[in-house]
């Protein structure tokens, strides 16, 4: 599931919503009112305690897949266009109801 070369593992699901925040970026679907290095910094201290309740038991690694997923994407929020927050919303969803 962690291995970075399974096809529809954590690792290219995390890579997708990489590659998609790159391209609202270009796009305008990021407004560009956040430095985008706040974000990312963001990402990675709340991937951190992700990390650290499943080492710890608190979640399985299937939650901590989703929960990583999921906050890769939330930070977004605070500077998306309304189109991007309607997408990110769908990402959300879906990423819950697996």
């Amino acid at each position: 599931m962690l291995h970075p070369k399974l096809p529809n593992g954590f690792f290219q699901q995390a890579l997708k919503v990489a590659t998609l925040s790159k391209e609202w970026s270009g796009s305008g679907l990021l407004l560009g009112k956040i430095e985008p290095s706040t974000t990312m910094k963001r990402v990675r201290k709340c991937k951190r305690i992700g990390r650290l309740d499943w080492v710890n038991g608190y979640i399985d690694l299937n939650q901590y897949c989703h929960q990583v997923l999921e906050i890769i994407l939330l930070p977004l929020a605070s500077d998306s266009s309304p189109e991007l927050n309607a997408r990110r919303s769908e990402e959300i969803n879906l990423l819950n109801s697996l």
